[in-house]
């Protein structure tokens, strides 16, 4: 009896360490502090996949927009020679049993172009944005003082959090202040990030830019619909090129470059700006104040509507400053609007 229980434990050890991965991936040990010493950049990848992200690209292929992004983060990952980098796909929770969690996030960090860990995770608060994806940044970060970007791929952060964000975590809440809280998160006390990309439709306002003031030297967003969330990082690779390459510089690579691809095939409006936070500094605390007052006046907070430019909207001051903005700007082929010729870069609920 005794022989074939052991017997019966051996059988069910080989079975779950079957499905266990035999892939080894390098640990810190790998890395001395020599090694890492040339690194020149930091990236921090957020990319949410707990949505609907469906869309058919100009083939007529089905595609999930978070997976097209996750794809062209670990391309850059792998040909970041001197930098470190780090992924988090926040794909969605399912459970086993429909008891028991299961780890469906996942991290991936690479430094100098080699993975060296892999991690499936867990949300770890309900109210708190980016806690378990923070936690594992500092946990496993290089010590190095680096130039860091934050990039966040996915759909419009809302101003409140009345709606759900997270299709598989309808109790999860996620708005504006919950998210620049998360993303002060990964900072050392004082520091800044170089850049903050906003991958999302209509999160270029005052009130975005005001919260992001004290986190990024820039920000680059649309003020209004962007299609599919789609910017393209793979210019951040010009820091490979030029490690003195400037913030702003490197910012309007990657906002040229991402608007002259969706303006190549796109009917409707394309808009993007970069928002240079020493620029605006004079004056968007006032305009924030100002749009927060108009918005809860004519109690606009529903998520889903579309942001106007704000030059057109009663907000707007004829002689309000837009100092501190580059603007790209496309007018949609058809339309009311079809005819603007630019774009105030400020986005503002109707």
């Amino acid at each position: 009896m005794l022989i074939r229980f052991w017997c019966v434990a051996f059988t069910v050890l080989l079975i779950f360490s079957g499905c266990r991965s035999s892939k080894t991936i390098a640990t810190d040990n790998a890395f001395s502090t020599e090694e890492s010493s040339d690194l020149n950049y930091r990236l921090i990848y957020i990319i949410h996949g707990d949505a609907n992200y469906l869309y058919h690209d100009t083939a007529g292929r089905s595609l999930q927009s978070d997976e097209q992004q996750l794809l062209k983060a670990v391309e850059v990952a792998e040909q970041a020679k001197h930098g470190e980098v780090f992924i988090y796909h926040q794909r969605p929770e399912t459970k086993i049993l429909w008891l028991f969690p299961r780890k469906d996030r996942r991290m991936l960090h690479y430094r100098k172009g080699k993975r060296i860990h892999q991690k499936k995770y867990s949300p770890a608060s309900e109210t708190q944005a980016f806690l378990s994806e923070s936690r594992l940044y500092h946990k496993y970060r290089s010590r190095d003082s680096l130039r860091t970007f934050f990039l966040y791929f996915g759909h419009e952060i809302p101003k409140d959090s009345a709606a759900s964000y997270f299709q598989s975590r309808p109790d999860a809440q996620l708005a504006t202040d919950s998210f620049v809280e998360g993303e002060r998160s990964f900072l050392e006390d004082s520091s800044h990030f170089e850049l903050s990309v906003l991958s999302t439709c209509d999160n270029g306002t005052p009130e975005m830019a005001a919260k992001q003031q004290p986190l990024t030297k820039y920000l680059l967003a649309s003020p209004q619909n962007l299609h599919l969330s789609q910017i393209d990082s793979r210019k951040l690779l010009l820091l490979e090129e030029d490690p003195d390459i400037s913030t702003k510089e490197l910012t309007e690579a990657i906002a040229r470059d991402s608007f002259d691809r969706l303006s190549s095939f796109l009917q409707t409006a394309v808009t993007l700006s970069i928002y240079d936070m020493s620029g605006i500094g004079s004056y968007i605390d006032s305009l924030s104040a100002d749009y927060n007052r108009a918005m809860e006046e004519a109690s606009r907070g529903a998520i889903e509507q579309d942001n106007i430019d704000c030059a057109v909207s009663q907000l707007w001051d004829a002689g309000q400053q837009s100092e501190g903005i580059i603007t790209l700007f496309k007018s949609a082929n058809f339309g009311p609007q079809a005819n603007r010729k630019a774009h105030s870069g400020w986005g503002c609920q109707e």
